[in-house]
């Protein structure tokens, strides 16, 4: 039976870079088609990833949306 509670070797830095192409991917189509409009299908296939890991990372577009937000204000 495998031990789910550490992530397996290299993860972590994979979930960073993840979550990072999620951000981005979110952000360009927010800005080009709106939020209403865009799916979270269509920012997973944008970033490469798997659509679960909006949710799992973000917990829903809304999630993504407000990482992207703060990622915005950070880098200001």
């Amino acid at each position: 039976m495998m031990n789910r509670s550490k992530p397996a070797k290299g993860r972590t830095r994979n979930r960073a870079a993840r979550e990072a192409a999620l951000i981005t991917a979110a952000g360009k189509l927010f800005a080009s088609r709106g939020y209403e409009a865009t799916t979270t299908r269509e920012i997973a296939a944008c970033a490469d990833c798997a659509e679960g890991l909006i949710h799992r990372y973000f917990k829903g577009k809304s999630g993504l949306l407000l990482a992207e937000n703060v990622g915005i204000f950070r880098s200001k």
